[in-house]
């Protein structure tokens, strides 16, 4: 199973600016391939749905990229926050279900660092 790692190094410039009160980075259809293709395969009729499993309290950098969950969900992504407890502590990966732009439906798995950060994928 192939996997890839994450990048988030850019990201924290943003973080801390937005910890002191600024906005997030424009991430709109015009700005952002992943939101462009985003809003692009909903209104083609595709479903992008993701459950983000975290821990209590959040991280900041949950904290950030939870922000940005409002922007996708307008853009049709449905997206469920699950809050690991000693009842769902197995759960240990995030995982999202595609089935835009591809012949066959598929997942792949996410996993964090110990701050929340995404550091690889899998499909």
């Amino acid at each position: 199973m192939p996997s890839a790692v994450l990048s988030v190094e850019q990201d924290e410039a943003h973080i801390a600016a937005w910890a002191a009160g600024q906005a997030r980075p424009d991430y709109s259809v015009r700005t952002s391939p992943w939101t462009a293709r985003l809003a692009t395969t909903t209104i083609a009729g595709k479903s992008w749905c993701r459950v983000r499993v975290v821990e209590l309290p959040l991280s900041e950098y949950v904290r950030w990229e939870a922000a940005a969950y409002i922007q996708s969900a307008v853009l049709g992504e449905q997206i469920r926050v699950l809050v690991r407890t000693d009842q769902v502590a197995s759960l240990t990966e995030d995982f999202w279900l595609f089935d835009a732009a591809e012949d066959q439906p598929y997942a792949i798995t996410m996993l964090y660092d110990e701050v929340g950060r995404p550091v690889t994928i899998s499909w």
